[in-house]
């Protein structure tokens, strides 16, 4: 005897959150329009891209390259913001970015920069989810605390930062935006291959 199911709504949500906690991240973009059925998970995948807002002219040169300055910590933190892309999807990471900008002083979007969550880790340091901000957002913990704003920086910790920080851009994918003013995201695809 075969029992067939008629799919629905919650019966899509109830099985997708069964089998959420038992697949990996980088499944769910297969999943398309169902992915909003489930629950975003405090554990960040090692499979999981993370993308950093970049902002011009703070994180990218006048010849459109990535600065080191766009992996330099939070201060009085060792954390680098960054969002949890196969949960937010391009459009809503784009949006999250573009209500950062600002016109004095100015602050631009421009694109992002995609890291691997393997391969940060591969570098000692860790990404941990930080939804206290927003859900979807992260932070790549670099293990080296930027001193809060007026606090000088010895010789030897601005060694230690613009080591780390050159570590993620040398990681780092830059992808620019072909569109800045869109609230779309029209580039290239936010995944590393």
């Amino acid at each position: 005897m075969h029992i067939q199911i008629e799919p629905n709504e919650r019966t899509a949500r109830t099985l997708l959150r069964t089998t959420a906690l038992m697949m990996d991240v980088a499944a769910l973009p297969a999943l398309g329009f169902l992915t909003k059925f489930v629950p975003l998970a405090k554990r960040i995948f090692a499979s999981e891209i993370v993308v950093r807002a970049l902002f011009y002219p703070q994180y990218i040169d006048k010849q459109q390259k990535l600065k080191p300055s766009a992996f330099e910590p939070f201060p009085g933190t060792d954390e680098i913001s960054v969002m949890r892309c196969y949960f937010l999807g391009q459009d809503r990471c784009k949006s999250k970015a573009k209500s950062m900008e600002r016109t004095e002083p100015k602050k631009e979007f421009y694109g992002f920069a995609l890291l691997s969550v393997r391969a940060v880790r591969e570098l000692s340091m860790e990404v941990v989810d930080s939804r206290i901000h927003f859900l979807g957002h992260a932070d790549v913990k670099t293990g080296v605390a930027m001193p809060p704003k007026g606090v000088p920086r010895s010789p030897e910790d601005m060694a230690r930062y613009r080591e780390r920080a050159k570590m993620l851009t040398k990681l780092a994918i830059y992808r620019k935006d072909p569109d800045p003013r869109s609230s779309k995201w029209s580039g290239e695809a936010l995944r590393i291959a």
